[in-house]
């Protein structure tokens, strides 16, 4: 066992307790997670906790041990990540009621309890993680507050699937650890002597005003006053003749007119249905608006016009992408491993095809529709004419795909990009980059890649040699290209910025609504989905 001045490594490693310079050491009791989508199974026996939209994670130590009226000075949380597949931040609560490791579940899962802290962001598999949790730790070990552990809750988007390994786990072998800084309370000391009497204090504030004596007689007479206002304006005299032919311009043009309509700024529409909550991804079939609403496992149909709902209609869940392909809309469901064919004239279901794991990009190549799936490493490719799904593999936690006209390029967390050709799949060429692959697109000449240190990297699609890099600062969650820009959406920023092809300089910012995930561009407008508030975005793509 293993202690650092005063340091404290509780780990469920540990089965016994030990008293060392007024510190204790406690086992790992218990540590387990759910699963919003598969309600009543448990999963306490598994060797990672899984971190997901819909998942959280418990975790539960034995404090029994520590001394009582023992003072914690600090305590970390610390969690080793054996995978991360999308930028992630964990987010810590108190667990607000007891449960037990092998018999919870989703359905009876015990609320959350106050937020205790929030971690930095991981990018990269195989780090640690490690959280102030002080606070927490004080109120069990003095008895303010019940030990009924940890609940773990990801932030992030789609793509951030976090696997945290559990006492379980026999690969990594590295499960959740406490580590405590313990000080010892100190012996009241005697009263102190009494101090001598203080100097005389500043003098009083004066008294209330006494009540208004009787009125006094009255004063002599005074002088005449000033002129009073002028009287009202007399009535309207006849009109004059006509005055010759002015010589100024005609009336407003095109830029006044934006201007008087405010249409220099965007507009922001609350899509207001219990059926749109979520709103994550886009996409515009020529006429219509689609929508993916992702908490509500929807798609909604919106006139771009009025920016209001016309109808939404169910698909599986936790849909993450869309795509039209012409005639029908093409939604993948992450959960459920599935992609929903939608009829896009009027919503109803044309067939659910079965994929790979977690399908999470979408693209359609002018003949087959192209799904990437994140959890299983593979690319499925569907034929809407004939219905038959069929998979390629290795190819390593995809999350996003686009056409180039010649090539399918799917991008991973892991940083490889992944080039095949169309028409041959087991042609493929790989391009690796330094950090996560967040977002990918293509501008009729070049692929632009996004990485989650904030870069944008220009790439030929020929031979995928680098033009050129660019920051735009944050993480881009999305890339649109309108035809003569290119627009990226900032989650964390809450705003998207134009983008110059030709240079790859940052044309402007502009606000959108809370946490932007996805934009679609209908020839005209740029529009966004703003996922933390179920709201959409238009914004006019001036040239």
């Amino acid at each position: 066992m293993k202690f650092r001045s005063r340091n404290l490594l509780i780990a469920g490693a540990a089965a016994m307790f030990a008293a060392v310079a007024g510190a204790q050491s406690a086992p790992l009791s218990a540590d387990t997670y759910t699963n919003s989508t598969a309600a009543n199974t448990n999963y306490g026996s598994q060797p990672d906790l899984v971190l997901f939209i819909g998942f959280n994670g418990y975790i539960n130590f034995d404090l029994s041990g520590v001394p009582a009226g023992a003072k914690v000075d600090k305590a970390m949380l610390r969690l080793f990540a054996n995978r991360v597949t999308g930028p992630s931040s964990v987010k810590v609560f108190r667990a607000g009621g007891p449960w037990n490791e092998s018999s919870l579940v989703y359905a009876t899962a015990p609320p959350l309890g106050a937020l205790v802290n929030q971690s930095g962001t991981l990018v990269f598999s195989n780090q640690y993680l490690e959280i102030d949790v002080t606070s927490a730790v004080q109120k069990w070990v003095s008895g303010a507050a019940p030990n009924y552990g940890f609940v773990l809750e990801v932030i992030g988007n789609i793509h951030s699937h976090l696997y945290l390994d559990s006492k379980e786990n026999t690969t990594t072998s590295h499960p959740p650890e406490l580590l405590l800084t313990l000080g010892e309370p100190g012996v009241r000391g005697p009263a102190g002597p009494v101090g001598p009497a203080g100097p005389q204090g500043k003098t009083g504030r004066p008294g209330p005003i006494g009540e208004t004596g009787a009125t006094g007689p009255a004063g002599p007479r005074g002088s005449t006053g000033a002129t009073g206002p002028a009287g009202p304006a007399g009535p309207q005299g006849p009109s004059g003749p006509q005055g010759p032919p002015g010589t100024g311009a005609g009336g407003p043009g095109p830029a006044q007119t934006r201007a008087a309509l405010n249409q220099w700024w965007p507009s922001t529409y609350t899509l207001d249905s219990k059926n749109t909550s979520g709103v994550f991804a886009l996409a515009f079939d020529g006429s219509y608006l689609w929508a993916v609403n992702q908490t509500a496992s929807t798609v909604s149909k919106i006139s771009p016009a009025t920016g209001q709902v016309i109808a939404s209609y169910p698909v599986g869940h936790l849909p993450s992408a869309i795509v039209f392909d012409g005639t029908n809309i093409w939604v993948a469901n992450a959960v459920d491993n599935t992609v929903t064919e939608l009829l896009a004239s009027d919503g109803s279901l044309v067939n659910t095809y079965t994929v790979g794991a977690s399908p999470q990009g979408l693209v359609f190549d002018g003949a087959n529709v192209w799904v990437a799936n994140a959890a299983d490493d593979t690319l499925s490719v569907i034929s809407p004419a004939t219905g038959q799904v069929t998979s390629t593999k290795d190819y390593q936690y995809q999350s996003c795909v686009v056409f180039d006209g010649i090539y399918i390029w799917t991008c991973a967390s892991n940083g490889d990009l992944t080039r095949v050709t169309a028409s041959h799949p087991a042609s493929i060429l790989f391009h690796e980059v330094d950090y996560p692959i967040t977002a990918i697109a293509f501008d009729g000449v070049h692929l632009w890649v996004a990485t989650a240190d904030g870069t944008l990297t220009e790439l030929k699609s020929s031979d995928d040699s680098t033009i050129g890099t660019y920051s735009i600062g944050q993480t881009c969650t999305s890339l649109t290209f309108d035809g003569v820009y290119l627009w990226a959406t900032l989650e964390t920023a809450n705003s998207v910025v134009k983008i110059s092809t030709e240079t790859g300089a940052i044309l402007g910012t502009i606000p959108v609504g809370t946490a932007p995930t996805g934009a679609v561009f209908d020839g005209t407008y740029l529009w966004t989905a703003n996922f933390g508030e179920s709201s959409i975005t238009r914004i006019r793509a001036t040239r």
